[in-house]
């Protein structure tokens, strides 16, 4: 756990650090890549806005009611921590639907975005190992971390490390004239149901049967998108 550094003089802050970092190295990445999007320095900034809130949103749903009464009014919430990833992929698919929608555009001229976003979720969970937040169950593994008074698994880890081997298939599909939003949405949901069960933060909800926010909505992610490679078929 690294939450904080001095250089210079100064104080630096790892996780809004290693976000700033992402949303600027994204923005590049993205510019680079786009070919054929209209407006895409809004479109992005609309992005950021759409994420950066639905994240913030998802993340008061799994907190109790007193807490949410105490938090949301605070710009320190809405400007700082507190973010579950599923809320922000929401919000940002909802900005390119509506997007492609308004500029008759194909949602294959939008997948270039997956690819800087991969990239920067794994950069971002770093960010949170570092922050010592979204942290793992108790574990007595080789490779356990010491963390919270316990020794656990580095669950942010494993993420960061599976999103970027995601990130080097996908960029291969991509490259090769492929279509990867299927593989990504399909590959995204399984990982984070099963990398919840190695969460030990039980900010992040947990409900019925012992599951939490994240995987309902993995479960219900993971079965529209196998109802629309049944709709697909029948076509």
């Amino acid at each position: 756990m690294f939450p904080k550094f001095e250089l210079f003089g100064e104080v630096f802050y790892s996780y809004p650090l290693v976000l700033g970092v992402i949303w600027a190295v994204g923005f590049e990445y993205s510019k680079a890549l786009n070919k054929n999007l209209r407006h895409f320095n809004l479109l992005f900034l609309i992005l950021f806005i759409a994420a950066w809130v639905g994240a913030k949103f998802l993340f008061l749903l799994t907190l109790d009611n007193q807490t949410v009464e105490r938090i949301s009014f605070n710009s320190n919430f809405w400007l700082g921590g507190g973010f579950v990833f599923l809320g922000g992929l929401i919000g940002g698919l909802a900005i390119v639907a509506l997007h492609k929608i308004y500029f008759k555009q194909n949602i294959v001229e939008y997948e270039f975005l997956i690819l800087p976003l991969t990239l920067g979720h794994g950069l971002g969970r770093i960010g949170c190992f570092l922050a010592g937040c979204c942290y793992g169950t108790s574990c007595d593994l080789l490779w356990s971390i010491h963390l919270h008074g316990e020794n656990r698994h580095p669950v942010q880890l494993y993420e960061a490390f599976s999103l970027f081997v995601l990130f080097g298939v996908l960029r291969s599909r991509w490259r090769k004239g492929q279509s990867i939003l299927p593989i990504y949405l399909g590959s995204y949901f399984l990982l984070r149901f099963v990398l919840e069960f190695f969460r030990g933060d039980k900010i992040r909800g947990v409900f019925w049967m012992g599951l939490s926010t994240s995987q309902f909505i993995s479960m219900a992610g993971f079965l529209c998108l196998l109802g629309w490679f049944a709709l697909r078929k029948r076509a």
